[in-house]
């Protein structure tokens, strides 16, 4: 009697077996981005690093909506056809990276378009600003067609070679400092036209470090553990830049800021402008057209 039992049992077990392994394959696959993190091949992965990725996608027409998901370690903005999209993502650990959700279709348009991103990664100065594991980004496109716009060995990567930090001061290094350090742009070395599809920098096919997967996922091929940003994107927008109040090593400001400002080549030039009220800002530094 003991045998047709543990026959009968063995051969439910056996054929239940592939039906449960396909319900797992199933919500892995859900879990699991088409996306993968990229990064630059032969640049610093947990130092000090600026990168900047772009594609160019063919679009016969414009659809409706062109939802992607996007995310970086430590932090990105998004370009489309030269227009910012979005900077982020929130900060978060990586049991809990945050992705943004963009709807890109009012950016695009029939033809080539450029998708670019500014990615940086401050490495051990900022420990206590933000939990990292190593420079990377990542976008997915939410449908089928967006897929399109994936991150992966597709995309290109240069890394920024006129971008410098500057050493936090001594007597700031030993209190509780948590922000980024301050910056130093050369503007001889700056790729200016790194968002468009006609730079000259240096890129190179951009590195695939394993696919994006969200939090909770069975499968995880990093460390990020992404998972969705609730909060409502930070509003931006142009704002005066103030008014000098002191400047030294330039004979005329000419209507500076108002106007653009003439700095002769290997000259040192300091100009203190006045914004008259407290406010976060992100400067922004353009050649003059022409």
């Amino acid at each position: 009697m003991r045998s047709p039992l543990f026959l009968s049992f063995f051969l439910v077990a056996f054929l239940s077996m592939p039906l449960a392994a396909a319900q797992t394959s199933s919500e892995t696959s859900k879990q699991m981005w088409t996306a993968q993190w990229i990064t630059s091949p032969h640049g610093p992965q947990r130092d000090v690093s600026v990168l900047h990725f772009r594609k160019v996608v063919e679009i016969l027409q414009v659809p409706e909506h062109f939802r992607v998901h996007v995310s970086a370690d430590n932090q990105f903005v998004l370009y489309v056809n030269q227009q910012r999209v979005g900077i982020g993502p929130a900060h978060s650990d990586l049991n809990h990276w945050k992705y943004e959700t963009y709807d890109l279709a009012p950016f695009l348009h029939g033809g080539r378009n450029v998708l670019a991103a500014t990615v940086w990664n401050f490495g051990v100065l900022t420990p206590l600003l933000q939990i990292s594991d190593r420079i990377g980004f990542v976008l997915h496109g939410e449908s089928e067609a967006g897929r399109v716009a994936d991150t992966g060995p597709s995309w290109e990567v240069e890394e920024e070679k006129g971008f410098q930090l500057l050493p936090t001061p001594e007597s700031v290094a030993r209190q509780y400092y948590v922000a980024e350090p301050a910056e130093r742009i050369d503007g001889t070395l700056f790729d200016w036209d790194w968002n468009t599809a006609n730079s000259a920098g240096n890129w190179q096919r951009a590195a695939a470090i394993g696919t994006a997967a969200l939090s909770g996922a069975a499968v995880q091929e990093n460390n990020w553990q992404l998972m969705p940003d609730p909060l409502p994107a930070m509003q931006m927008e142009l704002k005066p830049a103030g008014k000098v109040v002191r400047s030294s090593g330039v004979e005329s400001l000419g209507g500076f800021p108002d106007k653009s400002l003439s700095v002769p080549a290997h000259s040192r030039a300091s100009v203190l402008l006045d914004s008259t009220h407290l406010t976060t800002a992100y400067p922004e530094l353009a050649r003059p057209c022409g």
